[in-house]
């Protein structure tokens, strides 16, 4: 039976089983509201309640610590004050110091107990049992006469054995421990003194504190509840402070869930405690229930009051949600149908809600798979056509370099040695232009493919130009792509030097830090006159992205005016590693006028021939 209601509920739409969702979920919670609420509300009212004072519990453990802090300070101080020390540890028989050393004392121990007002009485004893008290009270005198006529001994005293066993660390009292004077005003902060040269002890030291002085950290926390009230207890549970003292079954709560042998939740109070890291005392603030339990009533009845009210809205507001959330969605199913169908872009508006978010990210996924398609497609262009340039360029070499020999040595026989030199700087050209098909050069046959560029356009313009090459030898070895150098020459030889009168010179340098190689090739040639017509070049815009593709989006070519006049071009690419190299050489090892030319085919370099060579300038 209830197997089918399910199967009839699923074949239902998502509008209507929305609508019946709410409907049942609103009917639900007003039903269980009456009863959990008050439980709930009262629970959260005393939770919220004790973190919020346990809040203010920490900012008040913080103002302690401060307060005391300073207090502690001085005690430590008295280490570091040699005038002090010296005194200290030279005692004589009996249980006073020497007169001298008494003056002494009592002046360091002043100046400390009348600069700290919350300081009431101090008391210093060396370990040969010579003591010194003074207070901002002389008729506390009279407590300590025991100490000095010998019928009390004060080194056997507890709290001498608890500074022997703290060794050196302040220990915090909840009272006096020097004597009882019935005023219970003060509490002991004690602390055996040990010296900072070699670790001699040299006696101990107490301050009785004024328990007044604690208030400070309570002077802004009074609460709007007539049982609301802070303390502090010791480890033991004794309290130290407290503005108005709680009564016995509120104390001893407070102590049973301090010890945890009470839970929290139970009790006639709500207590919250936070342990001060200096003293290690418990600061508590502590609330009758009752007077909580008169809010959580008030809340919930409030609370059953809006939810019998949402009965009857709900069928209404149901309907309407219900319809507001499948709406995106029958946008969003016609959106997928319409693609489906072969729309190949979307230009469907949704909202921000989660649905309209999906069919954002369904609209993002569509329309950057075509940006990425046309991309693709693009690049799939670009590299055939750099495919059948590099093609066009390699077709039959052999026959190339035949020809060229042949015209080399016809003009060797006939005495043409400028013809001869031409021919030679051309097929040199040819030969490291080819490259064997290798996407990569070494620097050193670049360089060598620049020079016979430039001997050739010296025999057109009659020995006009001057190259001048300062590239390092140990850059010689590294490998670049091909073609990246030679255009930046040719670009300078046609756009710069050639339309001005008279000779030119062109510069190439060359630099390796940091695992990147920088190429400058500038010319004093009649400037760059825009920027934006370089990059329309072809040959620019070919160097541009081939470095682009290669060596990543970080690197390639800029160009700017020489403040000397002509053109500089800066080209910046990584240091290729050996692994780099062997994989982009290997990976055309069959391309169609990659194989090296025998060397039978290829043209002799002249030696000490007649006349050889054109002039041409060339500064290494």
């Amino acid at each position: 039976m209830i197997g089918k209601r399910v199967q009839n509920l699923k074949k239902m739409t998502i509008s209507k089983q929305i609508f019946l969702a709410l409907v049942l979920v609103t009917v639900a919670v007003t039903l269980s509201l009456g009863v959990v609420l008050y439980q709930v509300s009262r629970r959260t009212i005393e939770d919220d309640y004790r973190q919020a004072h346990a809040d203010s519990l920490q900012v008040a453990s913080n103002i302690l610590a401060i307060n005391l802090q300073s207090d502690v300070d001085e005690e430590r101080n008295l280490l570091t004050n040699s005038t002090f020390t010296a005194a200290f540890s030279g005692g004589g028989a009996g249980t006073s110091f020497p007169a001298s050393s008494n003056q002494t004392l009592t002046k360091q121990l002043n100046r400390v107990l009348f600069s700290r007002s919350e300081i009431r009485d101090i008391l210093a004893v060396n370990t040969e049992g010579n003591i010194l008290f003074t207070s901002q009270n002389d008729y506390n005198q009279k407590y300590v006469i025991p100490y000095y006529d010998g019928t009390q001994d004060l080194l056997s005293m507890d709290w001498i054995a608890d500074c022997d066993a703290a060794k050196g660390k302040e220990i915090f009292y909840s009272g006096n421990v020097l004597f009882d004077d019935g005023k219970n005003d003060v509490f002991s902060v004690a602390k055996k003194l040990i010296s900072i040269r070699n670790r001699a002890p040299l006696g101990y030291v107490v301050f009785n504190i004024r328990t007044s002085s604690l208030a400070a950290a309570f002077a802004s926390r009074s609460g709007s509840y007539g049982t609301s009230d802070y303390c502090i207890l010791d480890d033991s549970g004794s309290i130290v402070y407290a503005a108005e003292e709680p009564s016995a079954d509120a104390l001893a709560e407070i102590q049973d869930k301090l010890s945890g042998q009470m839970p929290e939740k139970e009790g006639n109070y709500v207590v919250a405690g936070f342990t001060n890291p200096l003293t290690q005392w418990n600061i508590v603030h502590v609330i009758a229930r009752r007077e909580l339990a008169g809010r959580s009533r008030v809340i919930g009845l409030a609370a059953f009051l809006t939810a019998s009210a949402l009965i009857l809205a709900s069928v209404w507001i149901s309907s309407l949600i219900s319809r507001h959330i499948t709406a995106p969605l029958g946008r969003l199913e016609q959106t997928m149908k319409e693609v489906a169908g072969g729309k190949y872009e979307v230009r469907e508006v949704f909202d921000d809600s989660e649905v309209g978010r999906i069919g954002n990210r369904f609209k993002d996924l569509v329309n950057n798979n075509i940006e990425l398609e046309s991309r693709l497609l693009r690049a799939r262009i670009q590299e055939r056509e750099s495919q059948l340039l590099l093609l066009q360029t390699q077709i039959n070499p052999h026959y190339l370099y035949n020809t060229l020999d042949t015209l080399y040595f016809m003009a060797v026989i006939r005495g043409e040695d400028q013809i001869a030199d031409f021919v030679q700087a051309l097929s040199e050209n040819f030969k490291l232009s080819l490259n064997q098909g290798d996407e990569l050069i070494p620097v050193s046959d670049e360089l060598r493919r620049i020079r016979a560029y430039m001997k050739i356009q010296n025999y057109r313009f009659e020995n006009r130009y001057t190259l001048v090459i300062r590239v390092p030898e140990e850059m010689n070895g590294e490998y670049l792509l091909t073609f990246l150098l030679q255009p930046l020459v040719e670009n300078s030889v046609y756009h710069g030097l050639e339309p001005k009168p008279g000779p030119g010179t062109i510069w190439i340098a060359g630099s390796r830090e940091n695992g990147i190689l920088t190429f400058t090739v500038d010319d004093d040639g009649i400037g760059i006159q825009d920027a934006k017509a370089l990059d329309a070049g072809y040959g620019v815009r070919n160097i541009r992205e081939r470095i682009r593709l290669f060596y990543g989006e970080s690197y390639g070519i800029a160009f700017s005016a020489r403040k000397e006049g002509g053109t500089r071009a800066v080209i910046t690419i990584p240091v290729l590693t050996k692994e780099q190299v062997e994989k982009t050489l290997r990976q055309n090892p069959d391309t169609p006028g990659g194989q090296a030319v025998p060397d039978g085919q290829r043209i002799p370099d002249k030696q000490n021939m007649p006349n050889a060579g054109h002039g041409m300038k060339t500064v290494e």
